[in-house]
């Protein structure tokens, strides 16, 4: 895989600029909406090892909500500045900066129209599909995002993590946001919450 990535690199680097900006181009055009999504994990062997559902919400840019209910809770919520990852289990939430995100996750660069982080990353267009790899695999989780489009709207988007474990995540029940939805971007920690801070000192 990292073979076939690097000789993609050479003998098409200018498409690969394109598609990136194609990409970029498409998120921004987007329209604000949330849905609910089915998730199916297979292991290297395309084995299916766990299954979820849940729902998440785009708003564009730089916002975006994930609650997963199956098989465990979490909830993911990126303010525009920060990164909230919280386990109802434990009471415990965690706090990243928007750079930090997209290092552990590349999907995080769906709602990120800078540039800037863009640049780390290399995007392939396939049809309806866009491959989003980053350029230095070492010490990746994520080594790819697939992201597809049905129209002008997100219809589902895969991630491989550094296992070679696929989880295909497919959306359904797409809606516009309504003004209600907007307390979902935001997240309000509580007294009995236990906090991990984990954004560099100063942010």
């Amino acid at each position: 895989m990292i073979k076939r990535i690097v000789a993609l690199c050479l003998f098409a680097a200018p498409t690969f600029a394109d598609d990136a900006t194609d990409l970029k181009q498409r998120l921004l055009a987007m329209a604000d909406f949330k849905a609910d999504f089915t998730q199916k994990v297979n292991d290297e062997n395309n084995q299916l090892i766990s299954q979820g559902s849940g729902q998440l919400g785009f708003d564009f840019p730089n916002k975006l909500f994930w609650h997963g209910q199956q098989p465990d809770e979490s909830v993911l919520v990126v303010d525009g500045q920060n990164v909230w990852l919280y386990n109802p289990f434990i009471e415990q939430v965690s706090i990243f900066n928007m750079q930090q995100a997209i290092a552990a996750s590349p999907v995080t660069l769906l709602v990120q129209p800078n540039q800037g982080p863009w640049q780390d990353y290399l995007v392939r267009k396939d049809g309806h599909c866009y491959q989003i790899t980053p350029k230095q695999t070492k010490g990746q989780n994520v080594l790819a995002v697939d992201v597809c489009f049905k129209g002008s709207t997100i219809s589902s988007f895969a991630l491989v993590d550094a296992q070679a474990n696929v989880s295909q995540f497919t959306l359904a029940q797409q809606q516009a946001l309504t003004a209600a939805d907007a307390e979902k971007f935001q997240f309000e920690l509580t007294p009995f919450m236990d906090v991990d801070d984990q954004r560099p000192q100063g942010d």
